[in-house]
């Protein structure tokens, strides 16, 4: 029985400690995707034509690779972009290009191999 009981409390330190390092990222992408809800009403979106097809994908990828905002950070903005009325295809072209082409990574990168 305290064998359970100590991988309970094990589990429980661990998802307070990795939710603790998470929320930053979740409060900066709630902040950012009401910004983009506030700055770019939904009337404006439905008129761009630029943000339909496959231009809206190529938007989507481009501004995920030039966010320096993680998974965690993107989910609430992609949550934001789809409330304003956004296309489902430029915001997964969003959502898959976030993690895996991220600025920050090259800069860590680039620290590591000493330039």
């Amino acid at each position: 029985m305290t064998a359970i009981l100590d991988c309970v409390t094990v589990f429980i330190k661990k998802a307070v400690m990795i939710s603790l390092h998470i929320a930053p990222y979740w409060i900066c992408g709630i902040a950012t995707g009401a910004a983009i809800i506030q700055v770019f009403s939904v009337e404006k979106i439905k008129k761009s034509r630029f943000l339909y097809g496959f231009t809206g994908i190529f938007a989507g990828a481009f501004l995920g690779v030039v966010s320096p905002v993680g998974l965690y950070g993107a989910l609430p903005i992609s949550g934001a972009l789809a409330a304003a009325g956004i296309p489902v295809s430029t915001i997964f072209s969003y959502l898959i290009s976030t993690p895996l082409i991220n600025p920050n990574l090259f800069i860590y990168t680039a620290g590591v191999f000493g330039y």
